[in-house]
């Protein structure tokens, strides 16, 4: 295997000294960087209790509030489920944390955000230094090292390493049946987690409306940034910037104007807590979870995506035409990522939708907003936005959309966004 430059360095052994026996001193849990809580789960459910208490709905969009409700309550993330993803952290920081010199190892993505379900694969982030990874040669390296030692471990199968703009190891745990990802020094990702956690928190309406929006869009079929759609991180960015801007009074506070300090992108990752104790603001908005998906569904089928930048850091949309010339015109990208949807990652402020460059697809997408919107302003009801699939990507239309792009960049045909897994 060709060494990248000075990616030993990182190493404190040899990668054939990983303990790969299956951990399980369940008392090491809570040993990531000695910050006991940084991954713990809380007991949201009581938020929901005047629903479930048997109160009764009385707007128009009643059912659809049910249906969204019961949806949440079936399919959120379990107690036992995030348990066994903690487990699996353990193992991996058993497994190595002789092998690096410094070792972080965090759960990222709708594992830990607040937006996971039962069915949701985790993404594991190994921190290994503060400072920034060459991606395309040192981590695809490092990778393939840590995958050698992974071999070893007899709960481990499917493994394989896919070098891409961000490149993952994938494997299956066969003793917690969980799908993984893991990738190297994405900060990034573990930033925008600890946000997107302490919005999860503010509103007990913000959970059950993300998983609503994440299941109605993989309906219909615009929910996989690996085929030039949407990433559940977008749509997240979207409904939280919706419940921000466009709800009055809003249902959302803008977090990194409120508290500056604490989404500082300068502060060390190691001290994020994702039960951080914000003080909760409380919405003077009324609008029940039928109400504010259809409205949802409304502003973004109407929205100026090809001029105007979601913008959650901001709590408003920003021109395009007021973007830093740098951010436009970044070298590092062959194709524009400020194309036809537009949404401001809230730290590294790239934009999380540039998946979205082709420009039929992104017409397919605005009219599943559209049709949807029409449907649930008739029937007034959620379920009946499951009837039809609105977009039906044929083989024949990505294969074009591929070509005119020009090629995968040597994957395969596959190119992995930053922002591409389901779980951010």
């Amino acid at each position: 295997m060709k060494r990248a430059p000075n990616s030993q360095r990182y190493f404190s052994s040899n990668i054939e000294e990983t303990n790969s026996k299956r951990f399980k001193d369940d008392s090491a849990t809570n040993r990531l960087n000695n910050n006991s809580d940084i991954l713990s789960i809380n007991n949201y459910t009581s938020s929901f209790t005047h629903l479930a208490s048997g109160n009764k709905i009385t707007d128009e969009f009643a059912k659809s509030t049910k249906s969204i409700f019961d949806f949440y309550n079936l399919n959120v993330q379990s107690h036992d489920c995030f348990r066994r993803k903690i487990q699996l952290k353990d193992a991996l920081y058993h497994m190595f944390k002789h092998v690096f010199s410094y070792l972080g190892v965090y759960i990222v993505g709708s594992s830990a955000n607040g937006f996971g379900t039962n069915q949701s694969d985790v993404d594991i982030c190994l921190v290994i230094s503060h400072e920034e990874l060459d991606q395309k040669h040192e981590a695809v390296y490092i990778l393939k090292m840590i995958a050698k030692g992974l071999r070893k471990a007899s709960f481990i199968r499917n493994l394989s390493v896919i070098s891409a703009k961000v490149p993952i190891i994938k494997f299956h745990d066969t003793h917690n049946d969980i799908e993984c990802d893991i990738n190297l020094n994405n900060h990034i990702g573990i930033r925008n987690t600890h946000l997107l956690r302490c919005y999860s928190e503010q509103d007990w309406r913000v959970r059950p409306l993300v998983l609503s929006i994440k299941r109605w869009s993989d309906f219909h079929n615009i929910n996989d940034a690996s085929q030039q759609t949407l990433s559940s991180y977008s749509l997240t960015l979207m409904a939280i910037h919706y419940l921000q801007f466009v709800c009055k009074p809003p249902v959302l506070p803008v977090l990194q104007k409120l508290f500056p300090d604490k989404f500082n992108i300068e502060n060390d990752v190691s001290n994020l807590k994702l039960n951080e104790e914000l003080p909760i603001f409380t919405s003077q908005n009324t609008q029940t979870l039928g109400e504010l998906f259809s409205g949802y569904l409304d502003y973004f089928s109407n929205f100026n995506f090809e001029y105007s930048v979601i913008s959650v850091r901001t709590g408003t949309h920003i021109p395009k035409n007021c973007l830093p010339r740098d951010i436009l015109e970044n070298d590092n990208y062959k194709f524009s990522q400020w194309k036809h949807i537009l949404i401001e990652e809230p730290f590294d402020l790239s934009n999380t939708a540039r998946s979205v460059f082709d420009h039929y697809v992104f017409k397919q997408i605005v009219q599943v907003f559209k049709r949807s919107s029409k449907t649930i302003k008739e029937t007034k009801s959620y379920d009946s936005l499951f009837n039809e699939k609105y977009y039906k990507p044929s083989s024949l239309t990505l294969d074009n959309s591929f070509n005119r792009r020009g090629g995968g960049g040597g994957g395969g045909g596959y190119k992995r966004d930053d922002y591409s897994s389901d779980d951010y």
